[in-house]
């Protein structure tokens, strides 16, 4: 286990990133595994804050580079069948495919 001393840090803001880090870890490899125990690997929706690289792409072109959580959703869209997948994050509200749905200040009724 590696100490990283971060300038200008309270100790206790120090165990809250570590905890964060250790928890989201945590929760991605939960995650994956969850998921293989899911009949036939489908869910009806998934909500997320943010969404898959490749839905990225489609959103504008321009964005660059995935960053790691992107990255993380699109592999959970390859691995998940789903009917609908809600996000944020974009503050637009359109319908980016017909199974993905950008969400910002629209509120819709989920059958």
């Amino acid at each position: 286990c590696a100490l990283i001393l971060l300038p200008n840090l309270h100790p206790i803001r120090f165990q809250i990133v570590l905890f964060f880090i250790f928890y989201s870890f945590f929760l991605q490899i939960l995650l994956k595994y969850a998921i293989l125990i899911l009949p036939n690997n489908e869910v009806d929706f998934m909500v997320t804050h943010c969404c898959a690289a490749s839905t990225q792409i489609l959103i504008n072109p321009t964005y660059g580079k995935p960053d790691y959580l992107a990255k993380y959703f699109e592999e959970l869209r390859q691995m998940v069948k789903f009917k609908k997948w809600f996000f944020g994050h974009y503050h637009e509200n359109r319908n980016v495919t017909a199974e993905e749905i950008m969400l910002y200040e629209q509120i819709i009724r989920i059958n």
